[in-house]
């Protein structure tokens, strides 16, 4: 298929902006495309996430040399758009990115609406449907084990629920966008590449599929659940002085934005009398080693790092395919979450927790019985609510395990910047694919007699502007790590299997059927049992159900309220906004053109009594349970769910606090006091320090009368910062053991080989400066020793728990629970301590000392790192990896849907968060009413036809970190759009599809009646 103009004739991409073919030098990832599941998942969700400074200058904002050079005045095409209150106007710099010009709020989101499906329908499809579990009608059998668990959380009936809640004026909106996306859909003239290739027609765009697209946000943002699965394992084999120790939320480095009262003391390390490793039977020490060697042989770090260097051209593991590798076709690959089950994997999975005590909700065993059965909490594999994050975070479980990526952004007050207005930074880190999530827009409009501007990023499917700024205020996101999911233990009524006890009785489970309807094969029906709290995802070790009690599953768990966003007038209006706001929970930040700036959360905030939501717990007595939500009017009565009332808390705010920052980056933002309630699985606070630490640097340089402020350039460029404070940390405190070891000499006075390996790493980690750029040897070398050194730690703490145990588990217990516990997301501070502290009954039962285990790890980490007896410089393990699902599902196009592949500075532990598949969706830097001096940086571009010149023609300037302007350039084309009677919305006037073998007559006629269907919405 080729790519169209404005006027909709055919196009050729000029040679340089097509893909680079994949050929057979490319990696692993590159040719191993057999399933299709991980990249659908990652188009499916990658929303917002809403996620230093560099010894170099910024490079000023430029279109040259990416953009081509304009010297012809611009081209103007003519269609029409019905619906519009008055003729509107698209100009399209060289870029393709629209500045839209309408006479109304409405009518801008009419055209948005129209451009989206023009460029990104294909995009706007696989997201609602992911969503919604209807993959398998798009590409057949293949999803049917992604559809299947997420048909059972029934999406598309809450998105009903909320389009019915929708306030008049949201209702109003929306329905113009999406008649907008459904008029673009049909100007074109033929169907995007994706169902050409499928031989499919697409169905229209309905009111629903909008919140089906905010629900995968939801989704996909809401992941601290997967970590809880291995934490209730940890939790249940450890002892708890020992588990809080090293599962402790708090850090001596935190940063919140409101200051807790008195700074953290981190808690002293457990001393013998709680666990001893070296006391313990000699054959369960020697079993549990063999167990812990056998496991790292089938994928441990070793293995991971070794696989890296088969490659090294590319930096691409076998194991790092964009499918999903031989061990993940039962589950998502391991990580830090990997627990396994009875041959079931729950790794990734939300609800798998475990008992933390040996009595859990009345039933009793012994502690065996509870640690044996920690690992078998059976939740549904693929109920794993984090879509995109799969193939990402194993490829982040082998660079950089045990280091969470998120998203960055700050405002800077007025007092701080040379122009008296505040700015706002934000790079929104998510799973990288072509095309990129956002599509680049401005707008221009009249409301209340006022002209009005807004410029940023939209998101295909969802009207409205996601983050950017509308002259008066901008606004940003990050990821809140928050807990909003929780599971229900469900105890069934003993005098009749049919109903569940519940607070005063038992009412019935409510059954339903749900039909899949699997292309070119016969439709499939599924069972869901539901409850008052959600529908039933798995069973407890005990066999008693599990439900899903989850935000996003109530009734008007979204709506559009950012829509007024573009309309708000100064920071507290936009933080009212913000807090009534129902989608994924963020942090908010916004500056205002009057200097000032503030922060609050959004999104619904459960308050829970009787119990902290770390484990699943019955709510059937009534004394446990959710009583409502922050801002609700929760004080004076119990909730529906029959928990008792319990105080209402407020909503986190702040504005113009004293300091003229507010940092978020995915940490904890509030005090240690309420941080309990919202969660305790906050990203490490590294990423938010370290901007923290730029801005006040330069805040003192002027104080000291240095002529430079903090203006965008300075920003921009800390977002490119490659510093990775967590293993500058770890360097400081291995490399003195590493020297001591180099300098040993033999009997004979001559350093052994050994010590001359341990003296060169020694050296080569001493002279590093502390970046991840792409030159550098240490980074790999660094990141590979604490690997290791973590895994050690951790492996001979969980055989020492596993020895005590009385009775001891079975074999298979034992691996799980040595596998889940070594891979707990432990606190690196406390680990580290560890090291430096060099406590005798920690220390693993098969080393000799502490200083055997750093060297054991630093001569593996080294050896793994080497190829043709060198270091390997950083950029060549940490290689770009930007895919389309068909890519993926289809080998043989896979040059035609990939993004060139490219070194990358960055680490998941630097404000520059970039692996292989996880990187930058976007950065900006806007200040309110100086959009003209704004930058942005996306990878991609504009379309997602990869034979379109502007699939590709934004990367490079993405991938060297040089900003480009926030606004639209000169115009190149101009779209000229009229008002006009609207046209018919069947199936018949969908594009075609180019092929007189369109698809099977099943395929056809479904796609028919669906869209007739959905027409009429």
């Amino acid at each position: 298929m080729h790519a169209t103009d404005h006027t909709g004739r055919p196009i050729d991409a000029p040679e340089c902006a097509r893909p680079v073919r994949v050929g057979l030098g490319a990696p692993p990832a590159a040719r191993a495309r057999s399933l299709v599941a991980a990249r659908l998942a990652s188009c499916g969700l990658l929303v917002v996430t809403a996620q230093g400074w560099t010894q170099a200058t910024t490079a000023p904002a430029a279109r040259a040399p990416d953009a081509p050079s304009a010297v012809a005045p611009p081209t103007a095409t003519a269609l029409p758009l019905a619906g519009l209150s008055a003729p509107a106007r698209v100009s399209f710099d060289a870029f393709d990115i629209p500045l839209v010009e309408t006479a109304t709020f409405e009518d801008a989101l009419r055209v948005e609406g129209f451009l989206h499906a023009r460029n990104r329908f294909a995009q706007m499809d696989l997201m609602r449907r992911h969503a919604a579990g209807e993959l398998c009608e798009l590409v057949g059998p293949l999803s049917v084990s992604i559809d299947t668990p997420r048909a059972r959380l029934q999406l598309r009936k809450v998105a009903k629920a909320s389009v019915d809640r929708l306030s008049a004026d949201e209702r109003r909106l929306l329905d113009a966008y999406v008649d907008g996306v459904n008029q673009g859909l049909r100007s074109l003239p033929k169907v995007p590449a994706e169902y050409a290739l499928l031989q499919l027609v697409p169905a229209p765009w309905t009111a629903e599929d909008t919140i089906l697209v905010a629900l995968s946000m939801c989704s996909m943002l809401n992941d601290t659940a997967r970590i809880e699965t291995s934490v209730g394992v940890a939790a249940a084999a450890l002892p708890p002085e020992l588990f809080a120790y090293l599962a402790t939320p708090y850090s001596s480095v935190d940063c919140p934005v409101v200051p807790d009262a008195t700074p953290f003391t981190p808690p002293p390390i457990p001393g013998p009398g709680v666990l001893d490793t070296r006391n313990r039977p000699a054959a369960a020490t020697n079993d549990a080693s063999a167990t812990t060697k056998k496991d790292e042989t089938r994928g441990g770090p070793s293995d991971a790092t070794s696989d890296q260097t088969k490659d090294q051209t590319k930096g691409q593991t076998k194991g790092q395919t964009r499918g999903q590798t031989k061990d993940q076709k039962k589950g998502p690959a391991k990580d830090d979450s990997t627990d396994k089950t009875k041959g079931q994997t729950t790794s990734g999975t939300p609800g798998a927790h475990a008992p933390t005590s040996a009595t859990t909700n009345g039933a009793t065993g012994t502690a065996d019985d509870g640690l044996a059965l920690a690992a078998t909490w059976s939740v549904e594999a693929s109920v794993d609510l984090e879509g995109a994050r799969t193939a990402a975070l194993a490829r982040l479980d082998q660079i950089a395990e045990g280091v969470r990526a998120g998203s960055n952004g700050w405002v800077v007050s007025g007092a701080h910047t040379p122009h008296g207005v505040a700015i706002l930074a934000n790079d929104m880190h998510l799973p990288i694919t072509a095309p990129p999530i956002w599509y680049r827009a401005s707008f221009v409009y009249t409301e209340g007699g006022e002209r009005r501007t807004l410029d940023g990023l939209t998101l295909a499917g969802v009207p409205g502007l996601v983050t950017g700024s509308n002259g008066r205020v901008a606004w940003g996101f990050t990821n809140v790590e928050g807990d909003f999911i929780d599971f229900v233990v469900i105890e069934p009524d003993p005098n009749d299997p049919t109903k569940y006890l519940v607070p005063g009785g038992s009412e019935p489970f409510v059954v339903e059927k749900v039909t899949l309807k699997p292309r070119a094969v016969p439709a499939q029906k599924i069972e869901v049992r539901r409850t008052r709290y959600g529908p039933i995802v798995g069973n407890d070790p005990s066999g008693r159900p599990i439900a899903l009690r989850w935000t996003a599953l109530d009734d008007g768990s979204i709506n559009l309220a950012t829509l007024d966003l573009a309309n708000a007038k100064d920071v507290p209006s936009a933080l009212d906004i913000a807090a009534r706001w129902r989608g994924p929970q963020q942090n908010v930040m916004v500056a205002g053109a009057d200097g000032r700036i503030g922060w609050t959360i959004s999104g619904a905030l459960p308050v829970r009594t009787g119990y902290s939501g770390a484990t699943p717990v019955s709510w059937a007595d009534g004394t446990r349970g959710w009583v409502g939500y922050v801002d609700d009017d929760i004080a004076t009565a119990p909730s529906s769910d029959g928990a008792p009332a319990t105080a209402r808390p407020a909503r986190p705010r702040v504005v113009d606090p004293a300091d003229g920052f507010v940092v978020t980056a995915n940490q904890r933002t509030v005090p240690i006091d309420v941080a309990a309630s919202i969660g305790t699985l906050w990203a490490a606070p590294d990423r938010a320090d370290r901007i923290r630490d730029l801005l006040v640097e330069r805040a003192a340089e002027e104080r000291r009368g240095s002529p430079g402020r903090i203006d965008e350039a300075t920003c921009a460029a800390i977002q490119l910062d490659t510093a990775v404070p967590v293993l500058v940390r770890w360097r400081d405190a291995i490399t003195p053991i590493l020297a001591a070891a180099g300098a040993e000499v033999a009997a004979d006075g001559a350093p052994t080989d050994r010590a001359r390996r341990l003296a060169a790493i020694a050296g080569t980690l001493g002279a590093w400066n502390g970046r991840a750029d792409t030159t550098e040897t240490a980074v790999g070398l660094a990141d590979g020793i604490r690997r290791r050194v973590r895994r050690a730690i951790l492996a001979g703490i969980a055989e020492a728990a596993i020895a005590s145990m009385t009775p001891p588990p079975s074999d298979a217990a034992r691996t799980n629970l040595l596998d889940t516990i070594s891979r707990l997301p432990a606190q690196d501070e406390s680990l580290l301590r560890i090291v430096r502290d060099q406590p005798v009954h920690l220390l693993p039962a098969s080393a000799a000392s502490w200083s055997a285990v750093i060297e054991q790890a630093a001569l593996e980490s080294a050896a793994s790192m080497r190829k043709n007896d060198e270091l390997i410089p950083w950029g060549r393990l940490n290689v770009s990896d930007f895919g389309h699902p068909l890519a993926q599902a289809i080998p043989a196009l896979a040059s035609r849907f990939m993004l060139p592949t490219h070194e990358q500075p960055g680490h998941p532990g630097a404000v520059r968060v970039a692996t292989p598949t996880f990187s930058a969706s976007a950065r900006m830097v806007v200040a309110p009413g100086r959009e003209s001096d704004g930058l942005m940086q996306m990878p991609g571009g504009q379309s997602g036809d990869p034979g379109s010149p502007h699939w590709a023609d934004q990367h490079a300037a993405w991938r060297d970190g040089r900003p480009q302007p926030l606004r639209p350039g000169p115009a190149v084309a101009i779209l000229e759009l009229t008002p006009t009677v609207d046209a018919p919305t069947d199936a018949k006037s969908a594009p075609d599809t180019g092929s007189k073998t369109e698809s099977k007559t099943e395929s056809k006629t479904e796609s028919k009646t669906q869209s007739n269907s959905k027409s009429k919405t």
